[in-house]
């Protein structure tokens, strides 16, 4: 049997390691966890080819799909799941990293998230719905 291509035993298996990475920081709630693989599919999906993308292209790849999905409420949806900035995408990004959900490359590094938006301007105080949405 498969889910989304995916034979059902590795599909199980990708979901206990991301249970696994959740228990490194049990300050988010689980469906950013979700949600950052989401985020990750849309990202890679705009490029022109699938490839390794930075921390900060995920980011801004992050805030398009949140305002996408979840509009003037973005900002309140991502601190009720413990994100409130950049770093914590980070966190999360390092804990799948750990938990061998994602890889990354010997130049990627935790700081790569460091700051890189505010979310009260991102979300609240600059919130654009783009054309497109």
């Amino acid at each position: 049997m498969n889910v989304l291509g995916i034979p059902l035993s590795d599909f199980q298996n990708i979901f206990e390691k991301m249970k696994l990475a959740r228990t490194k920081t049990p300050r988010f709630h689980e469906e950013a966890y979700f949600f950052l693989m989401e985020a990750l599919t849309f990202t890679v999906s705009k490029l022109a080819e699938p490839r390794h993308i930075t921390g900060p292209e995920l980011l801004f790849g992050i805030r398009e799909f949140t305002v996408q999905r979840f509009g003037k409420m973005s900002k309140t949806v991502l601190n009720h799941w413990g994100i409130f900035t950049t770093d914590d995408f980070g966190q999360i990004v390092f804990d799948l990293v750990d938990a061998e959900v994602l890889r990354k490359q010997p130049n990627d590094k935790f700081e790569d998230f460091h700051a890189v938006y505010d979310f009260h301007q991102t979300f609240e105080k600059d919130f654009i719905i783009s054309e497109d949405v």
